[in-house]
């Protein structure tokens, strides 16, 4: 029987993986009616019912951006962007937040955020700034 060296194909590079948005707030309705918008504008996406379940989820390296709710029990949303660049996480972080602080809309932006949503924000504003998080859209922050 004839021996051939049979040299299989190079492997294929594996498809780079869908972004994910990451949707952090205490809020259960809040988490459901952003994630449906998000979902019907064809993005995955996880959500999480606070800062610390979201840290114990493994998902800190998966590329995509982060929605998260400034004013939660036990980590608020700063703490919890804080915690994340002490970590390495380099996701593009998105805050929302249903009181008007410019505090903490100046820490946010400093902190590295790329947008401050006041609730309620419409569909468009919420999908302009998910765009730009994932490089899809406009690099320019969104603080106004």
């Amino acid at each position: 029987m004839p021996t051939t060296d049979v040299v299989p194909p190079p492997a294929r590079p594996a498809a780079m993986p869908r972004p994910v948005v990451f949707i952090v707030d205490d809020d259960r309705s809040v988490r459901r009616a952003l994630a449906r918008t998000i979902r019907w504008a064809g993005y995955d996406v996880e959500t999480f019912a606070s800062g610390a379940e979201f840290l114990a989820s493994g998902r800190l390296e998966a590329r995509g951006c982060l929605v998260l709710d400034l004013c939660m029990p036990g980590m608020s949303g700063l703490e919890l962007q804080a915690r994340l660049a002490e970590m390495g996480c380099t996701m593009s972080v998105i805050l929302m937040s249903g009181y008007e602080d410019e505090l903490q809309r100046d820490q946010a932006q400093q902190a590295g955020a790329i947008a401050f949503l006041r609730k309620p924000f419409s569909d468009t504003e919420l999908m302009a700034v998910v765009q730009a998080a994932l490089g899809r859209g406009s690099k320019e922050r969104a603080f106004g």
